[in-house]
């Protein structure tokens, strides 16, 4: 099973392989989790599953150097910030953010939050949930001037990116 997972994550060069790899590897309960965090924060799921493939290769124990844990490879302090805005989590102390359910609604929460202070442009958005908005506010301010997100993307500085991997 392992192998077919590898095998499936380093071939899912498009939409269709994406899919292939969603509904026949991922468990139901995952699933299940990023559909109801979708609905509940307003974020498109497909989006969701992007950016869990993009930050934890839809590994659930995933932690990274950084402290990152989970699909959604949430710092515990992001997450407990986002899940207390919610009534069920209000007076929650600590977060099990290996529980699939959990991380994804915290990463779909923030991701929603995200959008709301960058205007609804998915590309600030998934750029701070990787980097930090911090980065991004700085990147923002730096290349106000280029004509677009395409241009905003390609010059996002790589080193940065490249520590994570």
């Amino acid at each position: 099973m392992e192998e077919a997972l590898i095998d499936a994550l380093t071939n899912c060069s498009n939409f269709q392989g994406f899919l292939f790899f969603v509904f026949h590897f991922l468990s139901e309960a995952i699933y299940q989790g990023f559909e109801f965090a979708a609905q509940r924060c307003g974020v498109d799921v497909d989006i969701l599953y992007s950016v869990a493939r993009q930050e934890s290769l839809f590994q659930h124990t995933a932690k990274s150097p950084v402290g990152a844990i989970g699909l959604m490879q949430l710092l515990p302090s992001t997450a407990s910030r986002v899940l207390k805005q919610l009534p069920e989590f209000q007076n929650t102390q600590k977060f099990d953010l290996t529980d699939p359910k959990t991380n994804t609604l915290a990463g779909a929460c923030y991701l929603k939050d995200l959008m709301g202070r960058y205007q609804n442009n998915i590309a600030y958005a998934v750029a701070a949930y990787n980097a930090g908005e911090s980065a991004v506010d700085k990147w923002i301010a730096r290349r106000e001037k280029l004509p677009d997100i395409p241009f905003f993307i390609e010059f996002i500085p790589f080193l940065f990116f490249f520590l994570f991997f």
